[in-house]
């Protein structure tokens, strides 16, 4: 000891009147002190890492690189199943006789339980698993207490879209109820048993949703990291709708029918290896929003990225050698394109308050492009959108499924491959892997079924985004029969029909419980016309 070597030891016993038997005992209490912290330490390292290595706390890979080795030990890596703060918190229930902070939790996690990174996960099979098509889990529910009465009623409010009657003046003045289609928040009367069954189903239906928004915000993200100089970015937003207004106003203007609207498509372009973007906006006065307007809102922006980025190679039909086209989730898609729109419109108010008349979609155009923003300006007049819609070739087939449909990869003229979510591989400019399921379709008169499970797709394609279809009847195929059937509601990939029984051949009867269930758009064959019920 260093005060023994120096020799201070007595003049410390003399000073502070500390006696040699003192100075032995608290030297030993020292000593066991440590000894009683490492076997401590030792205790709980036994506890935290089978706690660590455990498969519902990590799972083991199976590659043959994905090894660690540390201290000349080489082991097989095993991937977090979750934060270290949420496995701590874990670990404490479990272990509730063991006090151990944080920090020494982290320092005694094994060096083989690794965080996963992005290019560590297994995409395809977590999408398997989302999508309830994955064979080991997809007939898993939700574990609910039966220790109640699933016959009791209960009453619960939802969205409903139902058809009412509505008094209006025909041409001729005279009143007539027509048939309205209106959204409205419904309070109903249904048992325990029933709204159990319609928790499950529609628990379903979140986690792809949940999954879709996870994974095209990822793609989003890599995208932008990892695009090269020949790759751009166009980030869309469609469409947006401006009310065109004057400084001062009579009231007889306020009605709709005297109300011009301005059409703003806005959008901001990404270019690999560019660090500053461009924001852009197109303005028209045309109300359609069909595929030939689009295309036409996006022709200057490509005719732009041609002209100031030689070197970008995107989309075939525009020039370019190849491009994707990704979609984020439903009422998910909130970015940098709303930013723009929302700084046009409020520019155009700015000006509007200061004694300028904006009465039409041209006059909203000039003013902003005189209002020098940092936004890049095109206005598509009518004439232009109404010429790409008389081009645009008739009798042209539909993609099957087109509401699941979030990436579009087109590398040859007149055909595209396309999947339910974009995949990883495009960021790394592999344009043609097979991730995801992927199938192909070619835009010829007579279409061509799509590859893989695109066979038995029904002829006629039947437009799921229009709410208009529910209420309506449909044939739908279960068990290899087929039942008719009303539709009830409409999801990205699901519709809720309420069924028909069968009772010999071509007889079908309404059971006493009502026979609702979710099944895939494929699964309708066609809707049944009410003239032929």
């Amino acid at each position: 000891m260093i005060l023994k070597k120096y020799n201070f030891k007595k003049r410390i016993q003399e000073t502070l009147a500390i006696s040699r038997k003192q100075q032995k005992r608290s030297e030993s209490s020292i000593l066991t002190h440590k000894v009683k912290y490492r076997s401590l330490c030792y205790k709980l390292y036994n506890k935290v890492v089978p706690f660590l290595t455990r498969d519902e706390n990590s799972r083991l890979t199976a590659g043959k690189s994905q090894t660690i080795t540390r201290g000349k030990i080489k082991k097989q890596k095993r991937f977090l199943n979750d934060t270290m703060r949420n496995s701590y918190r874990k670990f404490l229930i479990e272990s509730s006789n063991c006090n151990i902070s944080y920090s020494l939790f982290c320092r005694m996690r094994p060096f083989w339980v690794v965080h996963p990174s992005i290019a560590d996960r297994e995409t395809c099979l977590c999408k398997e698993c989302m999508y309830n098509e994955c064979p080991n889990c997809k007939d898993k529910d939700f574990p609910v207490a039966t220790d109640r009465d699933m016959q009791a009623s209960v009453f619960i409010t939802q969205w409903a879209t139902e058809t009412v009657l509505r008094e209006k003046k025909n041409k001729e003045g005279k009143k007539e109820k027509v048939p309205v289609k209106m959204t409205v928040k419904k309070k109903t009367e249904t048992t325990l048993h029933a709204l159990l069954d319609l928790f499950q189903g529609q628990l379903k239906n979140f986690r792809r949703h949940l999954f879709n928004i996870k994974r095209q915000f990822v793609y989003h993200r890599e995208l932008k990291k990892t695009m090269k100089d020949h790759v751009c970015l166009i980030h869309v937003d469609f469409s947006e709708n401006y009310a065109c207004k004057y400084h001062s106003e009579i009231q007889t203007l306020h009605f709709a029918s005297n109300q011009q609207q301005a059409i703003l498509h806005t959008g901001v372009l990404h270019i690999g290896g560019v660090e500053e973007h461009v924001c852009f906006g197109t303005i028209s006065s045309s109300k359609e929003k069909g595929p030939a307007a689009i295309w036409t809102h996006l022709d200057p922006i490509l005719n732009l990225v041609k002209a100031a980025y030689p070197n970008v190679t995107v989309l075939q039909e525009y020039g370019f050698q190849s491009g994707t086209w990704n979609f984020f989730e439903a009422s998910h898609g909130k970015g940098a394109p709303d930013g723009v729109g929302g700084l046009l419109k409020r520019t155009a108010d700015r000006l509007v308050s200061h004694g300028v008349h904006i009465p039409n979609a041209e006059l909203f155009f000039k003013k902003l492009v005189d209002a020098q923003t940092s936004v890049k300006l095109f206005y598509v007049s009518e004439d232009d959108v109404d010429e790409a819609t008389k081009n645009m070739p008739a009798g042209l087939p539909v993609v099957p499924s087109t509401i699941r449909i979030h990436q579009l990869v087109t590398v040859s003229r007149g055909q595209i491959s396309y999947r339910d979510v974009s995949c990883l591989c495009s960021t790394r400019q592999t344009l043609e892997c097979q991730c995801y399921n992927t199938k192909t379709f070619t835009f010829l008169v007579q279409a061509t079924a799509p590859t893989q499970e695109g066979n038995g797709q029904n002829e006629t394609e039947i437009p799921w985004q229009n709410l208009d279809i529910i209420g309506q009847w449909c044939a739908l195929e279960y068990d290899n029969d087929i039942y008719p059937g009303i539709i009830q509601g409409v999801s990205e990939t699901h519709v809720e029909v309420k069924c028909m029984h069968r009772i010999g051949v071509n007889r079908f009867f309404w059971p006493v419980r009502d026979d609702v269930l979710l099944y895939l758009h494929e699964d309708i064959l066609r809707m049944i016309p009410i003239q032929l019920l």
